[in-house]
């Protein structure tokens, strides 16, 4: 928790504090500031077991460094925010993906699920 950067630190505290009391699998991402001043970008993921017959259980599970994948996504997001035209990103569900700025001008943040799902 002391890397953890310290905007995320309320968020991650309350995700660990609400799996461990509710023994619920954990897959979160957060940042962890360096003792350099970088920062890294980390996706945690873990799935509570018991040990042996005590009863008692832990945590089993990986921590992965996505920075490079985070940094990526925004070079993305900055070339498609200079396309002049509305650019909208949906999944197989119909999920909203991505937004270019011209998407995200034309309708407010309210307005933005329901325009999308009229468009779809």
């Amino acid at each position: 928790m002391e890397r953890t950067h310290p905007e995320n630190r309320p968020f991650v505290q309350q995700i660990v504090d609400a799996a461990c009391r509710q023994c619920q699998d954990l897959d979160f991402e957060h940042r962890l500031l360096m003792p350099g001043g970088s920062v890294k970008n980390l996706r945690v993921v873990g799935h509570p077991v018991t040990r042996g017959s005590s009863g008692d259980w832990e945590y089993v599970g990986a921590v992965t460094d996505i920075t490079e994948r985070k940094r990526a996504q925004a070079e993305l997001q900055q070339l498609v925010d200079f396309v002049p035209q509305l650019i909208v990103v949906l999944g197989p569900d119909g999920e909203l993906i991505q937004v270019n700025r011209v998407a995200r001008d034309y309708a407010s943040p309210a307005q933005e699920r329901s325009l999308w799902d009229r468009a779809v």
